[in-house]
């Protein structure tokens, strides 16, 4: 497939995702009334979100003016319907620590990470930058680990110098040793001006690629208790398996490195 084919159903795809179901059917049934790509002027958009889509979409066409309308028609289609469909799979809730006002319904933070982890039946992966006062975390993790979870770790050892200003695994004291723990490796680091290099600064937990929690908050006492720190519990879906995939793949293509040698 072309570069072209990629990129024109790239953009089909994400109007799928960003046009409502009639808007979707109303566009398609507009598009295959036409000749080609070079009649597509004539579609008119009511909107200013809309009018960028379409103006994307007809130049993205235009690379491909052998496409027949028809075709472009029905791919527009079965983007809208399997964006309406992944929809339907994934539930979003918002999680946050702080002040509540009553009106709007959140997770604590705090208790949304240990369902994910109480959830997870073959893998969990676990992300910080930092880590401190959690017995907690531990003993949920120890917990994954006896009922035959695969639990892996990626965690902050070092600071912008490359030098090692704490040990997360301290904080984490007693946890089973069996239990994989990831980093990034200081040289592996894109650097900022002096030397100084990125940090992981990723707070995520994602139990057997269907439950994600994507938050501001450390795992601390502090960012899973006492900060005003926000976040999302994801269920279903492609964005959990993504997200478990993606640091398995940092993982295999040596982005990440074992801590424990």
């Amino acid at each position: 497939m072309s570069g072209d084919a990629t990129a024109l159903l790239d953009h089909l795809s994400a109007m799928g995702q960003a046009l409502s179901p009639d808007t979707i059917n109303d566009l398609s049934t507009r598009i295959q009334e036409l000749p080609g790509p070079e009649s597509a002027t004539l579609i008119s958009a009511p909107s200013p979100r809309e009018r960028v889509l379409v103006e994307r979409l007809i130049a993205l066409w235009n690379k491909l003016p052998d496409l027949p309308a028809h075709c472009v028609a029905f791919a527009l289609l079965a983007a809208g319907r399997t964006a309406s469909q992944v929809a339907d799979l994934q539930t979003i809730e918002l999680a946050w620590t702080g002040p509540r006002t009553g009106v709007i319904p959140t997770r604590r933070i705090d208790q949304a990470l240990y369902e994910v982890v109480a959830s997870s039946e073959r893998e969990l992966v676990l992300v910080s930058y930092a880590v401190f006062n959690v017995p907690r975390v531990v003993e949920a993790l120890n917990a994954a680990v006896d009922r035959g979870v695969d639990v892996l770790l990626v965690l902050e050892f070092e600071g912008a110098e490359g030098e090692q200003t704490y040990d997360p695994l301290v904080a984490l004291r007693g946890l089973r040793d069996s239990i994989a723990v990831y980093h990034w490796p200081f040289s592996k680091r894109p650097g900022i001006g002096h030397a100084k290099r990125g940090f992981i600064h990723v707070k995520a937990a994602v139990a057997d690629q269907t439950l994600a929690l994507i938050s501001s908050a450390n795992m601390t006492s502090y960012g899973l208790e006492a900060n005003m720190e926000l976040g999302v519990l994801v269920r279903g879906a492609v964005v959990p398996e993504r997200i478990a995939r993606h640091f398995r793949q940092l993982i295999q293509e040596g982005v990440l490195e074992s801590w424990r040698k």
